[in-house]
């Protein structure tokens, strides 16, 4: 199984523990998977567990830091059924071949995910668990596919949020669209925390 999130994010949380800006997106940490911007370094994050071989967390983290410097950035987080990347304003800044043994994430738990908190709910409009993501985001978007380094690349260039009237749509979004089946996309604006 693979997976694609997408987001457009403004922040400028600094300090805390390395998971105190919890998250884009969160289908909980510890069953599924979550994205998120570290504030203690404004790296970006995606967690994912093994679950059921063990119930570890990979943590994997970004290499590039300063992306909680308070301008709009694009994230884009890829698993591909292998492989985990994350792509910082459309560059690829890390890989790594976790231990979900090319297994689908999220097989032994339901989970219901959650934006701008994390997630533990179980059930439609569950709970989550109270930790924040501070800041601003935008288009964010979850395919049940992997996009490409180049279809990460068109979302990237897309215009910044700041500059573009809601509502709106980008024409890039068409093409995705069809090629993968687009589960869910949150356009508005949001001030989160």
């Amino acid at each position: 199984s693979s997976l694609t999130v997408s987001v457009w994010f403004k922040t400028s949380a600094s300090g805390g523990g390395a998971f105190d800006n919890w998250a884009f997106l969160d289908f909980d940490r510890s069953e599924v998977f979550n994205v998120f911007i570290r504030p203690n370094d404004g790296k970006l994050g995606f967690s994912t567990s093994d679950a059921p071989f063990g119930a570890n967390i990979n943590d994997m983290i970004g290499t590039t830091g300063g992306l909680n410097n308070g301008k709009w950035h694009h994230a884009a987080f890829v698993y591909n059924g292998t492989t985990k990347k994350i792509y910082g304003d459309g560059v690829l800044d890390a890989t790594v071949t976790p231990t979900q043994h090319g297994t689908a994430l999220g097989t032994s738990t339901t989970r219901f995910g959650i934006s701008g908190d994390g997630s533990e709910a179980g059930v439609f409009n569950g709970t989550g668990n109270n930790n924040y993501y501070t800041g601003q985001m935008s288009d964010l978007a979850f395919w049940t596919g992997a996009l490409n380094d180049s279809e990460v690349a068109l979302l990237a260039a897309g215009p910044d949020p700041a500059s573009v009237p809601e509502p709106s749509t980008y024409v890039v979004f068409a093409g995705l669209i069809t090629c993968f089946g687009l589960a869910g996309w949150w356009r508005k604006r949001r001030q989160a925390a």
